[in-house]
């Protein structure tokens, strides 16, 4: 019996530790990309050189985004 908690407890702790290690990097995505650029609204994170008409597809989502029933300017 003894044995059998301490498989339970080094179990959890593992799955713990990982899911831990996991929403980590999910919520702060900085920590896997050398590099952030803000464009407008936008935070893009990237390892590469970013390409000049990356910032006309922004505008055009942008501009699609506008055009949605869902958008909100204030938020």
């Amino acid at each position: 019996m003894n044995k059998m908690k301490k498989w339970t407890i080094r179990l959890s702790a593992t799955g713990i530790l990982l899911f831990t290690m996991l929403a980590g990097i999910v919520l702060n995505p900085a920590l896997l990309y050398a590099s952030q650029i803000k464009i407008w609204n936008y935070i893009v994170y990237h390892n590469t050189q970013i390409d000049k008409s990356f910032f006309h597809q922004i505008e055009g989502a942008t501009m699609m985004l506008k055009e949605s029933e869902l958008f909100d300017s204030v938020f």
